[in-house]
């Protein structure tokens, strides 16, 4: 965007309204610098950082193969639903907790032994899938103790960053996350296919339990130092303290309810009924795979962007960003070409990935450091916990009035919400690169 502002002969002043750091010099040609500019992959903290997340992502692609033809195998699509159910609901029912302990103890320790758990639940299922003695309670019951761990994980996990990376590195880190997630989110499920078709599912899901033991020695290199808390709360207490600095910050609560809603009334039609769409009138299941993958491409430029651009104004040029999403549904829904499908979704999902980055940066930049687990907790929670109910509903309400005209419905829905966004007068108070304010005691009374 910048280069075709650059382009169409705005003033370095437009520019620079419109959000874009950098003055006169940054628009002008650049400078030879004397030598090459450090970076977050050289500092020793972000790289095991970097290592682990990656190495996850491989596994948690080779597992969502292994584990869903395992399952299949064992008991077909009802088993299925029970597994993933009984590792959903730990994992939404406790991160708030997660988001408690990740602000009261070593951020470090605490996904090493969320790590450790996520392995002995997936080494204990690839036995019992390679033992033939594999029943749906025995998966679904270690299943339980994964979601445990993940929801211990995610909160710690997006805490930690700001402690293993110079503050000057914060944004181009968090994009660095992003595009190794992406990039083997590809990988993994291609890697997770090959075991199963070659050695079997449980060798693919002894593979993921590899993964997050791997990720656990590599967390057990960082040396980090952890928040100075002036005493240690009750649970119920820090959760309170949490629950303030949550909602003290308008910009923080209107923007995760709006990834709520999203969660709600958008992913869950565009993976329902877009399915369905593709399969009754793109094609079926090859062009329903061209859009995925299309996804999956735009997800990887957005994070390679996102290494790049730094706007000053991160909240409100995040709302733009979701806009082409709502493009992307209504082509979908008035019967645009594949191709043009393709090629939006790609720029589409580009967009909400340097979204998300500029978005995981303005919250560690601008919430305390000892309340970041917590409300990062909240962050995770309001994007998950309604995604179950709108996979319930999409369904008989895609029924009952069309799949076209959900999407079309949901298309609308994304605009109305995105702009009522820019109306916050705290989303435009949000500057790239302002230090994290100090805890106020009361805060955490």
């Amino acid at each position: 965007m910048l280069i075709a502002l650059r382009c169409l002969g705005a003033a370095p002043e437009t520019i620079r309204r419109l959000g874009f750091s950098g003055g006169e010099e940054s628009l002008s040609a650049p400078s030879i610098p004397s030598r090459r500019p450090r970076g977050p992959l050289t500092e020793r903290n972000f790289l095991m950082l970097f290592g682990a997340r990656a190495i996850s992502s491989l596994g948690d692609g080779i597992s969502l193969v292994a584990l869903t033809f395992a399952m299949l195998d064992l008991a077909g699509p009802k088993g299925l639903a029970l597994v993933l159910l009984a590792r959903e609901i730990p994992t939404v029912a406790l991160l708030l907790l997660g988001g408690v302990w990740a602000d009261r103890m070593s951020r470090r320790r605490l996904m090493i032994a969320a790590n450790v758990a996520m392995f002995g639940a997936q080494a204990a299922s690839g036995a019992l899938v390679l033992s033939d003695s594999a029943a749906v309670w025995k998966i679904a019951l270690l299943q339980v103790g994964y979601g445990l761990g993940n929801a211990l994980f995610l909160p710690a996990s997006l805490s930690v960053v700001p402690q293993s990376v110079s503050p000057g590195h914060l944004q181009k880190a968090n994009a660095l996350l992003a595009l190794s997630r992406n990039g083997l989110g590809v990988i993994g499920p291609m890697a997770g296919a090959l075991l199963v078709a070659t050695v079997g599912a449980g060798w693919g899901m002894a593979a993921d339990a590899g993964t997050f033991l791997l990720a656990a020695i590599a967390f057990s290199f960082m040396r980090i130092t952890d928040p100075k808390r002036e005493k240690a709360e009750s649970v119920l207490t820090e959760l309170k303290g949490g629950w303030k600095e949550f909602t003290s910050r308008t910009w923080v609560w209107t923007i995760i309810s709006s990834f709520g809603l999203f969660q709600l009334a958008v992913f869950p039609v565009f993976m329902v009924l877009g399915a369905r769409i593709a399969k009754e009138d793109l094609g079926g299941a090859a062009a329903w795979g061209g859009l995925l993958a299309a996804t999956s491409v735009g997800a990887i430029l957005g994070a390679l962007v996102a290494t790049r651009v730094k706007p000053r104004l991160p909240l409100v040029f995040g709302q733009f960003l979701i806009l082409p999403v709502g493009l992307f549904f209504v082509l979908f829904a008035v019967g645009a070409p594949l191709l043009v499908l393709q090629g939006v979704a790609v720029f589409a999902w580009a967009c909400s990935e340097l979204g998300d980055t500029l978005w995981y940066t303005a919250l560690q930049e601008n919430v305390p450091e000892e309340a970041l687990g917590r409300i990062s907790s909240f962050d995770f929670f309001g994007s998950q916990v309604f995604k179950p109910i709108g996979f319930a509903l999409v369904g008989p309400v895609g029924a009952a009035i069309g799949s076209h005209t959900v999407m079309l419905g949901s298309a609308g829905l994304l605009v109305v919400v995105t702009v009522g966004i820019l109306f916050v007068p705290g989303v435009w108070q949000v500057r790239s690169g302002v230090p994290a304010p100090a805890l106020e005691p009361a805060a955490a009374e």
